[in-house]
C-alpha cells in the first residue's frame, strides 16, 4: 500500500513543486483543494528543508506556486462544471 502526504497548504504543495515532487493528483475537501503527494524519502527531506527554510531559487519557486495556483483553479473550474452530488 502507498503512502501520501497531503496538504491544502498553496506555498507548501508550491515549494514541493519546485523541488521537483511530482503531484500525484488533487481532491476536494469542502471548499479546499487538498495536493497529494506520495510518501517518499525525499519528499520528506522536501518538508524538512521547506520547514527549517533551507533558500530554493527564486525563480523555481515562483513556477511552482504557480502551477499550484493553476492547480487549484482547474479543480475549482471541474467542481463547478461538474459538482458532485
Amino acid at each position: 500500500m502507498t503512502a501520501f502526504f497531503k496538504t491544502a497548504d498553496y506555498g507548501v504543495a508550491g515549494y514541493l513543486l519546485a523541488r521537483g515532487l511530482v503531484l500525484q493528483d488533487t481532491e476536494r475537501s469542502g471548499p479546499q483543494v487538498l495536493f497529494r503527494f506520495r510518501d517518499t524519502p525525499e519528499l520528506v527531506a522536501a518538508i524538512g528543508d521547506y520547514t527549517s527554510n533551507k533558500p530554493i531559487p527564486c525563480r523555481d519557486l515562483f513556477h511552482g506556486l504557480r502551477r499550484a495556483k493553476s492547480t487549484i483553479q482547474e479543480s475549482i473550474r471541474q467542481y463547478e462544471t461538474h459538482p458532485a452530488h
